[in-house]
């Protein structure tokens, strides 16, 4: 699957604004390769978890919030992972991520790689 250049920046620009050690981006893509939604992996506290813990919302799950099924079915999903340099890194979706957008009916999967470049896997 080709992805546009536009749509790894913009999925950059989603790793930059997390804080956590691990930036991760994702943009949500319909059938036409249009823009749904974007998010990035974040840390969220709740008052629910004892002693205050945080958990980490992944970037695809963030991407994925607030949208019905039928608007996710049959999407892709570019999921890509920076350094301090700017640099790709490897960003595969863990298994729970893998799962969740399979349930959700995904299609396509594309990250970066370790070797700084884009690969897919189809769902």
């Amino acid at each position: 699957m080709k992805v546009s250049k536009h749509v790894i920046e913009l999925a950059k620009v989603q790793a930059r604004k997390s804080v956590l050690r691990h930036r991760h981006g994702a943009v949500l893509l319909d059938s036409k390769g249009k823009v749904i939604n974007t998010g990035y992996n974040h840390s969220v506290f709740s008052s629910e978890i004892p002693n205050r813990r945080s958990h980490c919302i992944h970037a695809e799950q963030a991407a994925l919030t607030g949208l019905r099924g039928q608007r996710v079915r049959g999407c892709s999903i570019v999921v890509v992972r920076v350094n301090a340099k700017d640099e790709l890194l490897l960003s595969r979706p863990c298994k729970r991520c893998w799962n969740l957008l399979t349930r959700k009916g995904v299609q396509c999967v594309v990250y970066s790689t370790s070797a700084a470049d884009i690969t897919f896997e189809r769902l």
